[in-house]
């Protein structure tokens, strides 16, 4: 078995599937399915969680809502992003777009995570939680804290998509190795 890995947008990763440039690709879904020629296998899911320099005046609130977290400036995933489109839709029901100071945005969790430790703003993000546990884990105190924000923003479904109904072999391969990759230690 040969196997390419490419790191695409979960809408460019899925469009790569359904032209056939790939086998199987892992996506983030947000309550959509994929569609009937297209097998999903769930792997996890991703909490939307905020992420703030520690000290940071967001985490002064008791309860966290949508508009406190829209008065700060926000480094957001890109566009390009699957979760962006979730982000975009609760801050449009709970605050009119000149409200939002988006200052910057990636498609790289790292660089947004790069981007809150220097004080740009405060993230919304959904994040794996394999990686939440290495930044929680820090026993000198992380220069970032994390919230959960899942009851505002809900969580991403992680899927492996493959095209049609018969499973080969290296298809299952690939799954399982996905899936052993994704257990928490």
């Amino acid at each position: 078995m040969h196997l390419t890995i490419i790191n695409r947008p979960s809408t460019a990763a899925r469009q790569c599937l359904e032209n056939g440039e790939a086998d199987v690709a892992v996506v983030g879904l947000l309550g959509a399915t994929p569609g009937p020629s297209l097998v999903t296998t769930r792997l996890t899911a991703y909490p939307f969680v905020l992420l703030a320099p520690a000290g940071h005046p967001v985490l002064s609130a008791s309860r966290l809502t949508v508009r406190a977290i829209a008065k700060h400036p926000l480094v957001l995933p890109s566009v390009a992003a699957n979760s962006r489109s979730r982000l975009d839709e609760v801050f449009r029901r709970a605050c009119a777009a000149d409200e939002l100071n988006v200052v910057a945005d990636s498609s790289n969790f790292d660089l947004l995570f790069d981007y809150v430790v220097q004080g740009f703003g405060v993230s919304v993000v959904s994040v794996s939680p394999l990686i939440l546990e290495r930044l929680t884990s820090d026993r000198r105190g992380p220069p970032v804290v994390v919230r959960d924000l899942t009851r505002l923003f809900g969580e991403e479904a992680v899927v492996l998509l493959r095209a049609g109904r018969f499973e080969a072999p290296h298809h299952r391969a690939v799954t399982e190795l996905i899936q052993a990759a994704l257990k928490p230690k």
